[in-house]
């Protein structure tokens, strides 16, 4: 049994704390995306894409994704939805812990 959830990112983010939160997440998230726009390159959205153990693979420039909001997106059969945020918070800080707990 398989569960999916989305969780909100802050507006610009470093693409070292993307590939740092990839390298964290525990090996029961079977699939995980990332889209955010990123501080080292601005203007176009940038995704982010792990599957399994696989190595986080390089991200793809998303044009016109202007409309689609900053997000992590994850499926597993664990949905520890609190270790998750744990970490986004570890890595994105304050403004992340913000949005979280608006979210909730």
């Amino acid at each position: 049994h398989f569960e999916g959830w989305t969780v909100p990112l802050p507006g610009r983010v470093r693409q070292r704390s993307v590939e740092k939160l990839l390298a964290d997440l525990p090996d029961w998230v079977v699939r995980i995306k990332i889209l955010v726009k990123l501080i080292e390159n601005p203007g176009d959205k940038w995704l982010f894409q792990r599957s399994g153990t696989d190595p986080v693979s390089e991200p793809v420039r998303v044009a016109g994704a202007e409309h689609i909001s900053n997000s992590l997106i994850c499926i597993g059969p664990k949905p520890d939805s609190e270790l998750i945020n744990e970490l986004i918070c570890k890595h994105f800080g304050g403004e992340a812990e913000a949005l979280l707990k608006r979210s909730r």
